[in-house]
């Protein structure tokens, strides 16, 4: 009996042992289709993560693309907008490179609107100033049909299932005021500037003013030293040459007048396409245009920016001293050299200072930055002209009696003006500015 209650009892742990094996064989299932799962969660997940990246790269550019032909009175402005934006978007690829953008399972839509909330239409026949009114370029792009490899290992459980996926970017573009001119090393007087209209033309003086044959010439057209310390007349120079100063000094820091510095002129005419001495062609980008104005050359002696914008267009080069009345040595660059290196040059933020307190103490604090264009080269006697009693005899800024021996700026109003044609560090205008217009991301 003992023996027979042994074996059933033994019957029965086998019994036993074959349900648990069983139980966990399903419990290993189960768990390695939950960690295949997560396996394939992460892996696919990330090749998702890849496509988005790759259509928003796409969408991107698409909008820059598109935006840059914006703000253009152009008879088919809309139309280049968006053959432009699809044109940059099909540069792209998608899925991991492979696959083109623009085929049917990756459409591009381009839309335009007034504002950057919105609502966004086709640009299809849009001309004339309602083209105009259109500053911003929205562009989707769409990645459809991407194939999941392990998550789909997931439609083995009860009422799940997952197939292709498809991923979506959008990006709104417009064109906006760039940095494109930093400040020069040459200041205004302040009781000038406050009495002076936008397209008003004043003279940078010679420092300290000079009147009499007993007065002390300086030949300084008051430069400035933004930066004190950093090198003299050569890191001057370098800044006229070079970019400016981009990084400007807050309001109320003090500048200082860094002393004679007549040299300075070679630099400051690479800027108008004439490159002399030291200063040779390729050392500094020229305007696209060096053409000058002076009162020989513009009899309004006011208000010649808006003209200059035209003589930019055509890349026109400084005319030479007998029409304009300049006087410079080196070589003058043609048109085509203009068109081919020249940037936005002439159209520069200046401080402003209080010229008394310059001319005494040989710095003063900004008080504020002013917008000049500058309206000719500098002459080669550094602006200094004597008449046999001693005095200067330099024709005044505007003056068509006879040659400019001055340096002469025309005021385009505050730095931070919405209608300024500077756009400088800290002090951009609005979309409606005068200044260079790059494509910006706005969303």
């Amino acid at each position: 009996m003992q023996m027979q209650g042994r074996a059933q009892l033994a019957r029965i742990g086998c019994a036993r042992g074959y349900a648990q094996r069983g139980v966990v064989a399903v419990v290993v299932a189960l768990t390695i289709v939950a960690m295949l799962g997560m396996v394939g969660l992460a892996i696919d997940l990330g090749q998702l993560f890849v496509a988005k990246t790759e259509v928003q790269n796409a969408a991107d550019a698409c909008a820059l693309s598109a935006s840059q032909e914006l703000h253009r009175d152009l008879p088919k402005a809309m139309e280049r907008a968006e053959a432009a934006g699809r044109m940059v978007a099909t540069l792209h690829r998608v899925g991991f490179q492979r696959n083109v953008i623009g085929s049917v399972s990756s459409p591009v839509t381009v839309t335009f609107s007034q504002t950057a909330a919105g609502p966004f239409s086709s640009g299809s026949g849009i001309t004339g100033p309602a083209a105009e009114a259109m500053l911003y370029a929205r562009c989707e792009v769409v990645n459809s049909g991407i194939k999941t490899f392990f998550i789909q290992v997931l439609n083995v459980l009860p009422g799940v299932t997952i197939g292709t996926q498809s991923v979506t970017a959008s990006a709104v573009a417009s064109r906006r005021p760039s940095q494109t001119s930093c400040a020069v090393p040459v200041a205004l007087c302040a009781d000038k500037v406050s009495t002076t209209a936008v397209g008003g033309w004043l003279e940078a003086v010679l420092s300290p003013q000079a009147n009499g044959k007993d007065a002390q010439l300086s030949g300084n057209f008051r430069w400035v030293d933004l930066t004190p310390g950093a090198g003299g007349a050569a890191d001057i120079a370098g800044q006229i040459v070079g970019e400016g100063v981009c990084n400007l000094p807050a309001i109320g820091a003090e500048i200082g007048k860094p002393g004679v510095m007549s040299s300075l002129g070679a630099a400051f005419n690479s800027r108008f396409g004439i490159y002399f001495g030291g200063v040779k062609a390729g050392d500094g980008a020229p305007d696209l245009s060096g053409y000058a104005y002076t009162g020989l050359t513009w009899a309004d002696g006011a208000n010649a920016f808006p003209n200059f914008l035209g003589r930019r267009s055509s890349n026109e080069p400084y005319q030479g001293v007998n029409i304009a009345g300049v006087d410079v040595s080196g070589t003058i660059q043609p048109s085509s050299y203009l068109q081919l290196n020249g940037r936005e040059r002439r159209a520069v933020p200046v401080p402003v200072v209080n010229c008394s307190a310059f001319d005494s103490a040989n710095k003063a604090p900004i008080t504020q930055w002013a917008c000049v264009f500058l309206l000719h080269p500098m002459p080669n006697n550094a602006g200094i002209t004597k008449n046999p009693e001693g005095d200067i005899a330099a024709a005044k800024c505007g003056d068509s009696t006879s040659s400019q021996t001055k340096m002469c700026l025309e005021y385009r109003g505050p730095a931070n003006a919405s209608t300024s044609p500077c756009a400088a560090s800290g002090m951009p205008g609005d979309p409606s500015s005068t200044g260079s217009l790059v494509p910006t991301l706005v969303r």
